[in-house]
């Protein structure tokens, strides 16, 4: 749905930009959450950049 890699989204879920609960090992988002993280990024509050090594910038 956000077109990112897995290790993207663990990193935004991580930093507390997108909501997630944690089942197992395993993270879960709403997809209400996944959409209203979208909307806010579209809406202009800035797109997440991600360095070569996988950090979020």
């Amino acid at each position: 749905m956000l077109g990112v890699a897995t290790s993207t989204v663990y990193q935004l879920c991580a930093a507390g930009k997108l909501r997630h609960r944690r089942v197992s090992n395993a993270i879960r988002c709403a997809p209400t959450d996944v959409a209203a993280f979208a909307r806010e990024r579209i809406a202009g509050n800035g797109c997440e950049r991600v360095s070569t090594n996988g950090e979020l910038l």
